[in-house]
């Protein structure tokens, strides 16, 4: 079997990097957030009965900035609509997973999911890798790359397991408060080789 590496963090800490990275070591990414962002619309009429109908825009696409004001007005709609999508998310990842274990054509296997504690998920990886970053550092990434405000980040925040109960409970923390790319890729290297004993170029 393929060992299955799984990738987590804070919010904005930057796992999609690290992931990017990891793919070119060879790992293949499975990226929770893009399954999650292709069962919105796959439960587009579930999440539009729930949520209403001007959840999305007329194009079909979803309305962000709504959704994130009405979650601010009832932070348990974010969990709401976890229900709705986790289920899904959870079946794709497994049959990619599947899939890719067939192949074998990758040292490694990557799951870039941030809630992967919050689904009890921790023990099915071989290896954990938790993306450490300062939450000042963080809230100015999701200001400027994600348009959310303060509070909103906290809603979202508040729904998580804190970043310090992951990383205690990950078995390599890569620090991301650098922002020294070279840096930052050797330190994925280096864990990388240790959990797949590949020589990464």
């Amino acid at each position: 079997m393929i060992p299955i590496i799984g990738l987590t963090g804070g919010i904005a800490s930057g796992k999609s990097t690290v992931a990017d990275f990891l793919k070119n070591f060879g790992a293949k990414v499975i990226n929770a957030d893009r399954l999650a962002n292709e069962a919105i619309y796959y439960y587009k009429d579930e999440i539009a009965a729930f949520f209403g109908s001007h959840t999305f825009n007329k194009d079909g696409s979803l309305d962000r900035k709504r959704l994130r004001r009405q979650i601010v007005g009832d932070p348990l709609l974010l969990i709401d609509l976890e229900d709705i999508l986790h289920p899904r998310v959870k079946r794709q990842i497994l049959t990619e997973t599947n899939h890719l274990n067939h192949l074998k054509e990758n040292p490694a296997i990557v799951w870039d999911v941030p809630l992967l504690f919050e689904i009890g998920w921790e023990n099915k990886c071989d290896h954990i890798i938790f993306v450490s970053c300062s939450e000042k550092i963080r809230i100015e990434r999701v200001k400027t790359y994600r348009d959310w405000d303060e509070v909103f980040y906290k809603v979202v925040q508040s729904c998580q397991k804190c970043p310090e109960y992951k990383q205690s409970h990950a078995d390599f923390v890569i620090n991301n408060d650098i922002l020294i790319m070279t840096e930052l890729r050797d330190q994925v290297k280096t864990i990388f080789q240790k959990i797949t004993n590949c020589n990464c170029v």
